[in-house]
């Protein structure tokens, strides 16, 4: 990765790259647009730490996001 991007967020289903951005902010707006029952913007700024993968799973289509950070 190169030296000036210090963090990329990234949208995963089925294991496929669906949405990425560099901001917090700007991947909460994606993740939203596409998922609008997600959690808040605080709840992911609050517990995604690097490398992590956080997931969300829409209970009424039965898919399952997976959200990580990379730096």
């Amino acid at each position: 990765m190169p030296k000036s991007l210090r963090q990329l967020y990234v949208l995963i289903l089925n294991n496929e790259v669906i949405a990425y951005e560099t901001n917090l902010s700007a991947f909460h707006k994606i993740l939203q647009s596409i998922e609008p029952n997600v959690n808040g913007y605080r709840y992911y700024k609050n517990n995604l730490k690097i490398g992590e993968v956080l997931s969300y799973t829409n209970t009424i289509t039965k898919t399952t996001y997976y959200i990580q950070k990379l730096k």
